[in-house]
C-alpha cells in the first residue's frame, strides 16, 4: 500500500513522453483521463489489511475514493 499526493488530475489526453516507457501496450487516445500522483510513503504489507480498511468505509482500492472521517481517523492512528 502506498500513501500517495495527487499532484495533477483531470488531466487527458497521452501522457507525457518522459511516461511513455512506464506503459505497456499504451493506446494514444485524446480522449483517456489521467492524474498524476508523488509517492509519499510505501507501508508495509499486511500493515493496512484489506478487509479493515473496507470496515473503514474504502470504497475502491484502484479507482477515486473519498476518505471517510472514520477511515481517515484509522490511517492516521
Amino acid at each position: 500500500m502506498y500513501k500517495c499526493e495527487v499532484t495533477a488530475m483531470d488531466l487527458y489526453g497521452n501522457r507525457a513522453q518522459d511516461d511513455i516507457e512506464y506503459y505497456h501496450g499504451l493506446e494514444k487516445r485524446e480522449d483517456v483521463r489521467y492524474m498524476k500522483l508523488k509517492l509519499i510513503e510505501k507501508y508495509s504489507e499486511g500493515q493496512y489489511p484489506l478487509e479493515e480498511l473496507r470496515e473503514k468505509g474504502l470504497t475502491s482500492v484502484q479507482g477515486r475514493s473519498k476518505a471517510t472521517p472514520q477511515l481517515l481517523k484509522y490511517l492516521e492512528q
